[in-house]
């Protein structure tokens, strides 16, 4: 982390942000960045007024009107943004900014976790195409009255993959293993190099 000599205040929404932040700055970049919790569930930030932030690391947010044990509407934040007038970049957890745009003040900048949550969220991707292929929710509803019936799975499958940005190469990534053949649905098609083991195949420039 470069810094310009003069003091940085940052404030996370989590303890274990501040534990992660605190392990990797060196003893010089310790002296010079002051970390405040600010959750964004109670007041305001500790031990600082708003104005004085520099950087606002942002909590996992939600759209909906209600915060939840995990996510902190966007109404909330909204709201609470206002006061934080001297900070001119606010980080979101997420890749997905939906919403945020709204809550930050006129200027500042806005930054997503798109190389934090790729391999998470194509995780994700991957658990529910095999969820689906395997039908796992009919099995469950079926409850005791279990039908044997066999499944298509994806091993050996054709699969669509809608974007292929960061996430979308994680999730090829992750198919690999099931030896699937990738299908790039993007509409920007341009001559992509074959990749080892299997051969080109259109690419797009937008994201999963």
């Amino acid at each position: 982390m470069e810094l310009n000599g003069a003091q940085l205040t940052v404030s996370l929404p989590y303890p274990s942000f501040a534990h992660g932040l605190g392990a990797i700055l060196d003893e010089d970049e310790r002296a010079r960045v002051r970390l405040v919790d600010w959750s964004f569930k109670d007041d305001g930030p500790h031990d600082v007024e708003a104005s004085e932030i520099d950087m606002v690391v942002l909590p996992f947010h939600t759209t909906a009107d209600e915060t939840t044990e995990q996510y902190v509407s966007t109404r909330i934040l909204r709201s609470a943004l206002t006061a934080a007038t001297g900070a001119r970049l606010f980080q979101a957890p997420s890749i997905g900014v939906e919403g945020l745009h709204e809550c930050i003040p006129p200027g500042a900048r806005l930054g997503n976790a798109a190389g934090v949550m790729g391999q998470p969220t194509a995780e994700l991707a991957v658990t529910l195409l095999l969820s689906s292929a395997r039908e796992l929710r009919a099995m469950i509803e079926a409850g005791d009255d279990w039908a044997n019936r066999r499944t298509a799975g994806i091993v050996g499958s054709r699969v669509l993959l809608l974007g292929y940005g960061g996430v979308g190469t994680a999730v090829e990534r992750m198919l690999a293993g099931f030896e699937a053949h990738l299908v790039d649905g993007g509409a920007g098609i341009d001559a992509a190099a074959p990749r080892e083991g299997r051969p080109a195949s259109p690419r797009t420039t937008n994201s999963l």
